[in-house]
């Protein structure tokens, strides 16, 4: 049976979001490319700046969905976790960081594999038997994060799960929040405050 959160209205994000400063127009198209790595970091410069503002040194970051943002971010934390679901991409990241010893790369394979020849393989929003592995291995990790990006699978079930391992001051980063097609994500204002946003790059920190 697919879990399902507690009941949460649509929300009029834009109206909500006009009261942070840090808000500015969205732009979906601009991306930043790292060249040297041939792995897009698939944010715009501004939301990119955004989420470096918040990272200290001393952080222990975890993240869902790996690539551009692991090789970047990982730069600025003390260590990094990566939560990665798709096996090809998976190897892709791996040997690219075989260097860099502050990251902590694992593959979770969805529990419930899609069809390749279904006609919405990639469009369908995820759901919670297809990732509850996915979403739920902070429980195997067992550490507290001060930072953690989810911007992979299931975003709206790892943020709630996530929950638990989070330090006292942490800040969990949403993307791709505030977007009409995204708008199923709203439901995580059900145990977070907004700090601030860029584009559709969101701050969040828990109740």
């Amino acid at each position: 049976m697919e879990k399902k959160l507690l009941n949460w209205p649509l929300i009029n994000l834009h109206k909500l979001l006009n009261n942070f400063p840090l808000h500015s127009k969205i732009d979906l198209t601009s991306t930043y490319s790292m060249e040297d790595e041939k792995i897009k970091f698939w944010m715009s410069p501004k939301e990119k700046n955004f989420i470096l503002a918040f990272l200290k040194k001393e952080d222990v970051m975890l993240e869902w969905g790996s690539g551009g943002s692991t090789l970047e971010l990982s730069k600025h934390v003390k260590k990094y976790y990566s939560i990665e679901h798709d096996k090809v991409w998976y190897e892709k990241i791996k040997n690219i960081l075989v260097a860099n010893n502050n990251v902590s790369l694992h593959y979770v394979a969805s529990d419930k594999p899609r069809s390749s020849t279904d006609p919405n393989f990639s469009e369908q929003p995820s759901s919670y038997d297809e990732f509850a592995t996915y979403i739920n291995y902070g429980n195997k990790l067992g550490i507290k994060f001060n930072k953690v990006l989810i911007d992979g699978r299931a975003r709206r079930w790892c943020a709630e799960e996530i929950i638990k391992h989070l330090c006292d001051d942490a800040i969990v980063f949403i993307h791709d929040f505030g977007i009409p097609e995204r708008q199923r994500y709203n439901s995580v204002l059900k145990f977070y405050s907004i700090l601030g946003i860029s584009e559709t790059l969101v701050a969040l920190k828990v109740k």
